[in-house]
């Protein structure tokens, strides 16, 4: 079946759908205008937008851009997660966080919740919402990604993620399930300019066991995985096809809708834009376009739905294909954690050894006769204590974008010596937010 062909037949059925526009990496300027131009012509109902909202660290100018651009049109469902360009100014009364709490509309704030706090605590860093027939589950760039600026992260900062995720999707009936947050997975997009493994992959499968695609910016592009049953090890289902993809508890495909309307241009194709696992991509390789989003139309009983990645001003059709969902609608189980099978060894079938009676004399036991311990007493003298380290190098100048403002921990007292965009921000400051960081011996987790 073609495509175009499957969402005319759901509405003559009677189709009850949801149609949400995915995005990130935007502006307040009028590339990101046109972004949600798009999503209001194309009749989107609920922009779901995945981080770095204007660059600019203006919460209430993104505010009046989202009042111009979209509620100002008679819509009014938007929910967003945190991207590294946003957690500068998340926190308080003029953040991003309350500007967007704020205006989310009363069904939505009736059907999300956080994780550990109220909602408007949690907006936009821990959310699971189930919104007619889907369930989202949204974390933060820092929540993700808590070892940032270093990059990698490892089991034990992933686990609060993967916790959440399972905790979230347990029990849930919502035939489609969506993951969101702003990093994406290195080897799993198509870009040049994230390229390595960031050890994120528990939480990519944490997504895939519970039926969920999952969806990030980021990078400045467009790309699609195939249907895959594993994402630490990419390895493609046997029932991935390119225009038709059949969710299932264990089987789910990644996608980066980082068009949002930042148009400083594409990336290029990064190492993984011609692996097995990619199934297609827009890159400086494929065209000069710089804006998109992601449509899916989706039937609120599961059944089937309809994704396109649209482009430009006059909506031009990068690509398409079905896309379906069982788990949830059905009594397929969510898929157990990944853990190795041990190797079953096969039954011994040799005769067990007949036992003989111990026929020997039982050992006569001797008395000790060995003198007894005369040596000298210890008199060294104690060990000397360890000289006292010495203290952290003065603060450079500058820490370069990547840095670690807290190797050098007086550089926290001089915000403007570190990386001034977010690095200040998100280490130094939380050391006086949250006094038991300690990022020196692993980073806080929440």
């Amino acid at each position: 079946m073609r495509v175009a062909m499957l969402l005319p037949l759901l509405l003559l059925s009677g189709c009850s759908c949801l149609k949400i526009g995915f995005l990130g990496d935007t502006s307040d300027k009028s590339s990101a205008g046109l972004a949600y131009r798009l999503m209001r012509d194309d009749g989107v109902d609920l922009v779901m937008q995945n981080g770095d909202f204007d660059y600019t660290n203006n919460p209430k100018k993104w505010g009046r851009f989202l009042d111009s651009n979209w509620f100002g049109h008679g819509k009014e469902h938007v929910v967003m997660t945190s991207g590294n360009h946003d957690i500068k100014k998340w926190y308080g009364s003029r953040g991003y966080q309350n500007v967007l709490y704020s205006r989310m509309s009363k069904d939505l704030r009736d059907a999300c919740t956080g994780r550990d706090q109220s909602l408007a605590s949690d907006y936009g860093l821990w959310m699971s919402c189930k919104y007619q027939g889907v369930h989202m589950v949204m974390i933060g760039w820092r929540q993700l990604s808590p070892s940032w600026p270093r990059r990698r992260e490892n089991s034990t900062t992933m686990q609060p993620a993967v916790d959440f995720i399972d905790n979230s999707f347990a029990g849930s009936t919502e035939p489609w399930r969506v993951c969101m947050w702003h990093r994406p997975e290195g080897t799993y997009q198509a870009g040049h300019r994230y390229p390595r493994a960031y050890g994120l992959s528990q939480a990519f499968d944490a997504c895939r066991r519970n039926g969920a695609f999952i969806v990030s910016g980021h990078s400045h592009l467009y790309s699609r995985t195939k249907l895959l049953s594993s994402f630490s090890s990419r390895t493609v289902s046997p029932r991935s096809s390119p225009n038709d993809v059949k969710l299932s508890c264990g089987e789910s495909m990644f996608v980066v809708s980082g068009l949002g309307g930042w148009n400083r241009g594409l990336d290029k194709d990064g190492p993984a834009a011609g692996r097995s696992w990619i199934e297609t991509r827009y890159t400086q390789s494929v065209g000069t376009e710089t804006i998109g989003v992601l449509v899916c139309d989706l039937a609120e009983s599961g059944e089937g739905g309809e994704c396109r990645y649209i482009m430009g001003v006059n909506a031009t059709e990068q690509d398409s294909f079905n896309i379906s969902s069982t788990c949830g609608r059905t009594a397929e189980p969510t898929v157990a954690p990944d853990t190795p099978v041990p190797d079953t060894p096969a039954p011994d079938t040799v005769a067990p050894d007949t036992p003989h009676p111990d026929t020997s004399a039982p050992a006569t036991p001797h008395p000790d006769t060995s003198a007894p311990d005369t040596s000298a007493p210890d008199t060294s003298a104690p060990a000397t204590p360890s000289p006292t380290p010495p203290p952290p190098p003065a603060c450079p100048s500058r820490v370069p974008l990547w840095g670690n403002c807290l190797h050098t921990p007086s550089c926290c007292a001089t915000p403007a010596r570190c990386y001034s965009q977010s690095q200040w921000y998100a280490q130094c400051l939380d050391l006086k937010r949250f006094p038991g960081t300690n990022y020196w011996n692993g980073p806080r987790i929440g």
